[in-house]
């Protein structure tokens, strides 16, 4: 009995030149492949003593092609009544069998090897003997006559010589295998040969080494879109070797990329530590004439009452302005020296009191709805404030006032004007970086301050509107 061996052609998708390629490629890996311990050898020796039909997955289905329905269910009631129906012209194989087995008949190993080896309702013929023979409990076949009839016997059922080697290939690899292609690859990465000298199955990390050494991969034609040549149910693809030189120039890159990244971070911080260092200097430096200050203004305030009225007017303006140096100074010092949480140490304080010492300074009126003690950065949030004041009466219109708020734990001071910002400036003012007019640089240091204090300073127009929101 011998087994016919087909295999479909290669399929091409590529050019020539690589199609040559790949087909050079693959058959050094067949070459190669073939020399490597296989999992599975079944000679063709051993093949040729097995019809292939019976072990086709087909066989244990209904042979629909050649009997039509009704006679199929007429030998399903002859098998189950021993009655023959009528109006049915039945397989006469098929009623043989069947009548056979009513009459509970011995049927020699020479029929089943005559004929038709598969029943027409699927199995085989020597299948369902034997399992008649059993379930009827008649006397069991020798060992001889049962050694014969298991070589006609379905690759599915477990007696047959070679069910161990290749049901684990499946209904679709043996489909694929044995009647499509010469190859099969298996889902769990092993790969089956069908050629002249039978049936192989290689494991994955063997013919995986055997494909990087020929530079190609086997890949599943479920699993890819491309498919450049395909010998069986996958595709052989292109694997480029690795190029060294591209990873090293690559590296290189990504490295040189890293250092001046590092560079740059440390450069700017090497930066912020000399101003921060300038900084501390003049702060340092600062306190020494700020000394000599206050010396002399002790001096003058001791003759204050010699000096003419128009000098103390004067004076009363050198303590004022002596007094905000100083403070600058001891603040500017102690957020060196502590940090960010120096600079936004808060102090408990009367709205009315702290807004009164403000607003009489430019003759300014205020509106609070609700007078009472917060934590607040006086020093800060007066500089803040104050700067907004000197930009409304300097750019704005009269009346400048201010509207002093609670609103959910938030404290909202509003610094009004009846002058219009035009729309473009608006835009432009909220931006970081644009001066306008005088006002750029003093909004820029408001907004950067109290976003450090953790509010905001929304701008708003019609009248123009310049609204501190601070958490309390």
């Amino acid at each position: 009995m011998s087994v016919v061996i087909s295999c479909c052609q290669p399929q091409l998708s590529l050019s020539s030149d690589l199609n040559v390629k790949l087909n050079n490629s693959w058959e050094q890996f067949v070459q190669s492949l073939i020399t490597q311990p296989a999992t599975v050898t079944i000679t063709r020796q051993q093949l040729n003593q097995y019809p292939v039909a019976l072990l086709l997955p087909a066989a244990l289905y209904p042979d629909l092609t050649h009997y039509s329905w009704q006679q199929i269910a007429g030998l399903h009631h002859l098998n189950k009544t021993c009655i023959e129906p009528k109006n049915i012209e039945l397989p006469v194989r098929a009623k043989v069998f069947e009548l056979a087995l009513c009459r509970q008949q011995v049927l020699p190993v020479d029929w089943f090897e005559q004929g038709a080896l598969i029943h027409p309702a699927g199995g085989s013929y020597a299948g369902r003997y034997l399992k008649y023979v059993v379930e009827s409990g008649q006397t069991l076949p020798s060992a001889e006559v049962k050694a014969k009839l298991s070589q006609l016997l379905l690759l599915s059922n477990s007696d047959h010589p070679l069910h161990t080697q290749l049901i684990p290939l499946g209904q679709e690899g043996l489909n694929s295998l044995l009647n499509l292609h010469q190859w099969y690859l298996h889902f769990d990465g092993s790969l089956w040969l069908y050629n002249e000298s039978g049936i192989k199955k290689y494991e994955n990390k063997v013919w995986q080494v055997v494909a990087k050494n020929n530079v190609i991969d086997l890949v599943l034609q479920s699993n890819t879109n491309i498919c450049q040549l395909a010998p069986g149910n996958f595709c052989i693809q292109e694997n480029p070797s690795v190029n060294f030189i591209r990873i090293i120039l690559e590296s290189g890159l990504i490295l040189l990329s890293i250092f001046l990244l590092v560079k740059l971070l440390l450069n700017r911080y090497l930066e912020a530590k000399e101003r921060r260092f300038i900084l501390q200097l003049l702060t340092h430096e600062l306190r020494t004439p700020i000394a000599s200050l206050a010396m002399t203004v002790e001096q003058f305030r001791d003759a204050f009452d010699e000096l003419p009225p128009s000098l103390q007017d004067t004076f009363s303006r050198l303590i004022f302005d002596y007094q905000r140096l100083k403070q600058l100074t001891n603040r500017s010092q102690g957020y060196l020296s502590e940090g960010k949480k120096s600079f936004l140490d808060s102090q408990q304080t009367l709205l009315s009191e702290w807004l009164s010492y403000l607003c009489s300074k430019y003759n300014v009126v205020y509106c609070l709805d609700k007078d009472n003690a917060c934590h607040l950065p006086v020093y800060w949030l007066g500089v803040c404030l104050e700067n907004l004041i000197r930009n409304s009466l300097e750019y704005g219109k009269p009346p400048v006032r201010l509207l002093i708020t609670n609103v959910n734990k938030c404290l909202v001071i509003t610094v009004q004007d009846e002058g219009d910002i035009p729309s473009t400036y608006l835009f432009q003012l909220i931006r970081t970086n644009h001066q306008l007019s005088g006002m750029g640089i003093g909004l820029r240091l408001v907004k950067r301050i109290i976003k450090q204090l953790g509010g905001k300073l929304k701008i708003n127009k019609c009248p123009t509107r310049f609204t501190i929101e601070y958490p309390l």
